[in-house]
């Protein structure tokens, strides 16, 4: 049984969807994000708020794999090429720079994608055991306000912007 799951390929040619997904992820982010401030390590029980915080990683990086392949999806980029990205936010960032938007060469975005993003994401990133947790550096939240900004301007047509 390859897929177990019912995957509706139509909602694949949707940016929309995507952006949505992904802003769902960024807002876990952020929400986090804003908590850390008032985790307290050495009293109480700390262990929820410790376990949030070394997820956020994975969760932006999330959003942004899902913002940049939305916007892969909204230039007609084929839905099998874009599976084939799989999790490489380094590749993905390229492609869609390749495309024509400037703001995808973003310095903060590009230290997340290149930098940051094989071991986010790819081999396993953080979500197996073996690998090892990063604190969440403060880039993340500007790549995620720029693929924020980009996904919302798709969403409202304003394609005629340099949306790329």
């Amino acid at each position: 049984m390859k897929n177990k799951y019912r995957i509706d390929e139509k909602r694949l040619h949707d940016p929309s969807l995507w952006f949505f997904k992904a802003r769902a992820y960024a807002s876990v982010y952020s929400f986090i994000r804003k908590s850390f401030p008032k985790v307290v390590y050495a009293e109480g029980d700390p262990g929820s708020e410790i376990d949030a915080i070394r997820a956020t990683p994975y969760i932006a990086g999330l959003a942004i794999e899902l913002f940049m392949k939305g916007y892969l999806v909204f230039k007609g980029v084929d839905i099998e090429e874009i599976k084939n990205f799989r999790h490489r936010l380094k590749d993905l960032r390229e492609a869609c720079a390749k495309i024509g938007c400037k703001r995808f060469n973003d310095k903060n975005l590009k230290f997340i994608t290149d930098t940051c993003g094989d071991h986010l994401m790819e081999e396993g990133g953080i979500r197996y055991p073996d690998k090892q947790d990063m604190l969440a550096y403060p880039q993340v939240k500007d790549a995620l306000n720029i693929l924020e900004e980009i996904s919302g301007e798709i969403d409202k047509g304003q394609a005629g912007r340099e949306i790329g």
